[in-house]
């Protein structure tokens, strides 16, 4: 496989592909900001076969597929480097509506076939700036604990974190280098215990007039005494009042009821989008 330069490069692969092989089956859902930022960091690449245009996307634990396949053609997954292919390769659908039409649409039953099984379902939630109306006792729980932004000597503690409360597979952690970036962007909050352990990190990452939460996690041991609605209070003013944005939105898993059930008496809705995952492990 070979790296991808820029955004253009990407889409005038595209473009190419598309005009070749009408009514093309994909999973694809970049924008050029994305695909910039990816090949920016080196974690993009790219081969293209006869039927197909597959991308990876290279991260610590896994690789993501994605591609543009001829409608008729079966799939391949012989990318030439090996090394790029981490402990599992996951299959991410983005869609609304009817969930069977849209992986069809997609061509999901050519990688069942690869030996690629159903993974996870996330849903996405959305919360307009006034609409946002948390109970009073996220309240005080956001007043019992210390918000603050992130610094990049905080990269080893908050990876740890991350790694022990999400799914490596389902989230895009970040590497030294990214996180780096993200603190001085001001992106990540951290709140941290009165001997300043990090015990609660979430991101708020900015897009025009919306704000993107993503990576909220709690220490696993110190669960269940507010904690959680501290963070998730304190990153959600946080993109309200810092970027003055209009709405903001994340993704949960849909088996995953009792923060559901926190993020709605919040005022936050699903809005119909979903991310349907398969996986395959490596052997």
């Amino acid at each position: 496989m070979e790296k991808i330069e820029s955004s253009a490069q990407f889409g005038g692969l595209v473009k190419e592909f598309k005009k070749n092989h009408k009514g093309a089956q994909s999973n694809c859902f970049f924008l050029p900001a994305e695909v910039e930022d990816m090949a920016g960091r080196g974690k993009l690449y790219y081969e293209q076969k006869p039927e197909g245009l597959y991308f990876l996307v290279t991260e610590e634990s896994c690789a993501r597929l994605y591609y543009y396949v001829d409608k008729d053609a079966q799939v391949s997954m012989d990318f030439g480097k090996e090394d790029l292919v981490k402990n599992a390769v996951i299959l991410d659908y983005v869609f609304r509506g009817d969930e069977e039409t849209a992986l069809k649409k997609g061509g999901y039953e050519k990688w069942l076939e690869k030996g690629f099984i159903p993974y996870k379902r996330y849903r996405r939630m959305e919360c307009a700036k006034g609409d946002f109306h948390p109970p009073k006792d996220y309240s005080e729980a956001q007043h019992r604990f210390r918000a603050e932004k992130a610094k990049p000597e905080d990269y080893r503690e908050i990876s740890s974190l991350w790694k022990k409360s999400l799914d490596v597979y389902s989230t895009f952690l970040l590497e030294e280098q990214e996180f780096t970036e993200s603190c001085e962007k001001g992106e990540i909050i951290a709140m941290r215990l009165s001997d300043g352990t990090v015990f609660a990190v979430a991101m708020a990452i900015k897009k025009g007039k919306n704000a993107f939460l993503q990576h909220l996690s709690v220490e696993p041991s110190l669960r269940g005494n507010g904690m959680g609605k501290a963070m998730f209070c304190a990153v959600v003013t946080f993109a309200y009042e810092e970027y003055g944005v209009e709405k903001a939105n994340f993704w949960v898993d849909e088996k995953n009821s009792r923060a559901i059930g926190m993020y709605i008496k919040g005022g936050f809705t699903d809005d119909g989008t979903v991310s349907r995952q398969f996986i395959l492990e490596k052997k």
